[in-house]
């Protein structure tokens, strides 16, 4: 998330309603990108966007400049949206199921090669399912560098960790997502 737009952040007084409104219209795709990744819905992830940047309107006087603006906003949203996604599961444990239950429903697509669409489809599904069971540390680091392309430094940076610890969770991440994914196989080879 960090880019050239952080430094004209720094400059400009982001409390000013149009550098507010700019600020949003250059973040908010990646903010919803963030929070689909982090709860697997689109609509509470718009939900928690809209919450994401009334928390960054209300707290844009604690932003000092010190670092990055995106590696602060990164910061805030990641914290909203596991606080977020916490209280989510509690109601609403059995949505992703729902949704990814839906998706199978959905016809396969008609083409020259439906039956490659529907495998590619079905693994999508399993790697999506496989990121929303890891723990919320684990999913976390693996979205922000490999969803997101952020640095060690910068994830260090959002979730307030050592980079060794960033490094630790991103080798433990895969590591469970490709042990995962090849049990699914292996169970579906037996079938």
């Amino acid at each position: 998330m960090a880019d050239a737009t952080d430094d004209a952040h720094e400059r400009a007084d982001i409390t000013e309603p149009a550098s507010f409104e700019a600020l949003v219209h250059t973040y908010e795709r990646r903010v919803y990108n963030l929070a689909c990744q982090m709860l697997g819905d689109r609509e509470e992830a718009r939900d928690a966007m809209q919450e994401i940047f009334l928390r960054v309107h209300q707290h844009l006087d604690s932003f000092r400049f010190e670092a990055k603006f995106s590696t602060w906003l990164y910061r805030l949203a990641m914290n909203h949206l596991l606080n977020y996604r916490r209280a989510w599961l509690r109601t609403r444990f059995e949505r992703l199921d729902d949704i990814i239950a839906a998706k199978r429903r959905e016809p396969a697509a008609v083409g020259p090669e439906p039956e490659r669409q529907l495998l590619e489809r079905e693994e999508t599904e399993a790697v999506r399912r496989a990121i929303a069971k890891l723990p919320s540390k684990l999913r976390a680091a693996l979205v922000l560098k490999d969803l997101h392309g952020l640095s060690y430094t910068e994830i260090a940076g959002v979730l307030g960790i050592t980079e060794g610890t960033v490094a630790s969770r991103l080798n433990a991440a895969r590591s469970t997502l490709a042990r995962r994914l090849r049990d699914r196989r292996t169970a579906g080879a037996m079938r």
